[in-house]
């Protein structure tokens, strides 16, 4: 009897924790948020600092950048639960469509194709932005 009464007094305790939210079993969340920067104005940035681009080849939902533009400009691809919308985002702008040839999600920025640079080193690099004059970091 009194080792039930154990049992039973440790699990209040353990289920008292879980809901009050003191050990968490969800997975951190990809974050996406606004920075500014003198000459390019607001733009979107991933949660470790590097801004995120567009690509003005491209179309709603459909990438053009494959093979060697690829590798230089990688997808951003997450899932819509996995992303959480910074302060003045609406994660209802957000969507994803599949890569053309692959099964990777594409995330999306009101329709628009979502990608990193390859020469962006550290947060606030922005050395994308005007390439060729196709690529653009992405104002909100």
């Amino acid at each position: 009897m009194k080792k039930q009464i154990v049992l039973i007094g440790a699990f209040i305790v353990v289920l008292a924790i879980v809901v009050s939210g003191s050990i968490s079993f969800s997975q951190d969340k990809e974050k996406v948020s606004i920075a500014k920067k003198e000459g390019i104005g607001s733009y979107l940035i991933q949660s470790n600092g590097k801004a995120l681009y567009y690509f003005k080849n491209d179309s709603p939902n459909n990438s053009t950048c494959v093979g060697a533009c690829a590798e230089k400009w990688p997808s951003y691809c997450y899932k819509l639960d996995e992303i959480e919308a910074g302060e003045g985002l609406n994660i209802s702008d957000f969507g994803v469509f599949v890569r053309p040839g692959s099964e990777r999600l594409h995330l999306t920025y009101k329709g628009m194709p979502i990608y990193e640079y390859e020469g962006d080193k550290g947060p606030g690099d922005v050395t994308g932005h005007g390439v060729n004059n196709l690529w653009f970091a992405i104002q909100p």
